[in-house]
């Protein structure tokens, strides 16, 4: 699973870190903002592989 934001989405990132997500890769002007200025792009991801299934507490 991935997000991608710009780096200076912070509180975004720190919760997707929470989560478990780790950053991939960081994509130099790679965006537009609406001013026309070049924006770098942040991608991060979380390894779905990574979560066990675990039978359900009865």
């Amino acid at each position: 699973m991935a997000a991608m934001m710009t780096p200076d989405k912070t509180g975004a990132r720190d919760a997707f870190e929470k989560l478990g997500f780790q950053v991939e890769a960081l994509l130099q002007d790679w965006v537009v903002n609406h001013g026309d200025r070049p924006r770098d792009l942040l991608i991060i991801s979380y390894d779905l592989e990574d979560i066990a299934i675990r039978p359900e507490s009865r």
